[in-house]
């Protein structure tokens, strides 16, 4: 079976994968000495797009861009021209097409994304597609190309290899996504309690693969074609096109910084900067990269100058747990919307961190963001007030580095809060509309709509009262059981509908404007 047939039979969850937006690729572009393409004035191509889940965001936000997506499925690429039209945008089109035919007709780009074909197509189609990254890029573009590594995938090529045996008499891509799944509930029950390390990442993978999305599995773990290679392996593909390697879009995975003393001394041995990195693979055991590709007469620089964030500007959602120490220079935990822990330990770095998060989703420059730290703790009569600035400074890049914080090239502004009368923006309420199960914030970043905020997004028009939005909400639950029950699955009790719908209601509101959904 054609793999278009079987993404139309079981269509990509595609959502917003913030590591692939231009305004994330170009300040590591920037870092390693690439003068990267602004992103509110740029050409993007993604090949593979799906239904444009990815794409479309950055056309509504970023207007000043231009974007085109191709897919091989014509049933995805009509649905997201679909969206295109209802949305109005004039900036992207999104075409059918296989990659094998693609060309240098469809003219110069500065971004390239290929997230999760690479490893998925024939070898003619991987080599066809790095070619065009060579053909399709501006002089200082930059490709985004995710694949399965070696040698992290060698550990779960069995589990996928046992579910294309259970499935093997499937006669559609349904049948063999179920079978699949029965093939796992199966190794959850049947792999015996025991101290083998083995035995126990099988039990663990398995339990972390019934958690994913079907579409997941049978994309991912069950196409056709998955075909991992090392990193050393791919590298020596791209280099016959004349491109090279700028770094990876998890910038933080090019650190040796989590291994031993005993490790970091002996990748320091390595003077190739792509040896280093496939050692890198083999300690860590990576199963999964995002390699940034440029042209290789791009003259970079592995040396990351601090100093380049001087020119950006900062977000971050950091919060700590605990009253603030702004006082010492005590570590202090602070964790993001994930749940990952940052230690923050100079009190400039904490008030600065607090006032990203108070800010969120809108931005400081450096000079603004200096200058309202030190406020901060003179305000609270802090010795650390007047302490140089290059702490700081180097305490933020490390906590870029680790995705503690995030860094743009252009500031953007956005309301942080509603009106008597809330109005979600329009790329928000046409998701919503089409029971799409995330959206994308004003940064990017997936949000996933459980049926209450799915329905709510629906009623912020810019028309309805608070009280009009309770009244509805209120109406559907009452009327409509399957919309009850729904919501009482996602976790919403009896009690929270019957005694906090308001209070609900509110935080979800808020969070929604945290995300820049809202419009003033």
């Amino acid at each position: 079976m054609s793999t278009s047939l079987e993404y139309d039979a079981v269509p990509y969850e595609d959502c917003p994968f913030t590591e692939a937006h231009p305004d994330y690729l170009s300040v590591i572009g920037r870092l390693f000495g690439l003068a990267a393409a602004p992103p509110d004035n740029c050409r993007v191509l993604e090949l593979g797009c799906a239904n444009g889940g990815n794409l479309i965001p950055m056309a509504y936000y970023w207007p000043g861009s231009t974007y085109v997506g191709v897919d091989l499925s014509e049933k995805q690429a009509a649905e997201g021209m679909r969206l295109i039209r209802e949305l109005e945008l004039e900036n992207i089109t999104i075409i059918q097409n296989d990659i094998l035919a693609l060309d240098a007709s469809l003219g110069k780009f500065d971004y390239i994304i290929a997230h999760g074909i690479y490893s998925w197509v024939p070898a003619d189609v991987q080599e066809h597609l790095v070619g065009l990254c060579r053909q399709l890029l501006s002089p200082n573009g930059i490709a985004y190309i995710s694949y399965n590594t070696l040698p992290g995938w060698r550990l779960r090529l069995p589990i996928r290899e046992m579910m294309l045996y259970h499935s093997r008499h499937a006669t559609s891509p349904q049948e063999k996504l179920d079978q699949s799944i029965v093939m796992l509930h199966m190794l959850a029950k049947g792999i015996p309690e025991s101290s083998s390390l083995s035995e126990k990442w099988l039990k663990k993978e398995v339990t972390n693969l019934l958690s994913r999305s079907p579409n997941y599995l049978l994309h991912d773990y069950l196409a056709q074609n998955n075909s991992p290679v090392y990193f050393h392996e791919f590298m020596e593909r791209v280099a016959k096109h004349q491109l090279q390697y700028l770094g990876d879009a998890d910038l933080y995975t090019m650190l040796g910084s989590a291994l031993s003393k005993e490790a970091e001394a002996e990748l320091d041995k390595f003077d190739d900067f792509i040896e280093y990195e496939q050692y890198l693979d083999f300690f860590y055991v990576r199963y999964f990269r995002t390699s940034l590709l440029c042209h290789d007469r791009v003259e970079l620089t592995r040396d990351l100058e601090v100093d380049k964030l001087r020119d950006w500007y900062f977000y971050s959602q950091l919060k700590s747990r605990d009253e603030i120490d702004l006082y010492s220079t005590e570590l202090q935990v602070f964790v993001d919307q994930s749940g990952a822990s940052f230690d923050i330990s100079h009190p400039l770095t904490k008030a600065a961190v607090v006032d990203l998060a108070y800010i969120y989703p809108n931005s400081r420059s450096w000079p603004d963001l200096l200058q309202r730290a030190r406020t901060i703790l003179e305000e609270v009569e802090s010795t650390y007030a007047d302490a140089n600035a290059n702490e700081l400074l180097s305490e933020l890049f490390n906590l870029y580095l680790s995705q503690g914080l995030r860094l743009s090239t252009v500031k953007r502004t956005f309301a942080d809060n509603y009106a008597g009368k809330p109005r979600a923006n329009k790329l928000a309420r046409v998701y919503a509309r089409h029971s799409k199960c995330c959206v994308a914030s004003a940064h990017h970043a997936s949000l996933r709509l459980d049926p209450m905020e799915q329905y709510l997004l629906g009623l912020l028009n810019g028309e309805n009262t608070f009280g009009a939005i309770q009244q509805a909400i209120e109406h559907k639950l009452e009327h409509d059981r399957e919309f009850h029950q729904r919501v009482i699955n996602q976790g919403i009790s009896e009690s929270m509908i019957n005694n906090a719908l308001q209070s609900t209601i509110e935080q979800t509101l808020y969070h929604f404007a945290g995300h820049g959904l809202l419009e003033p």
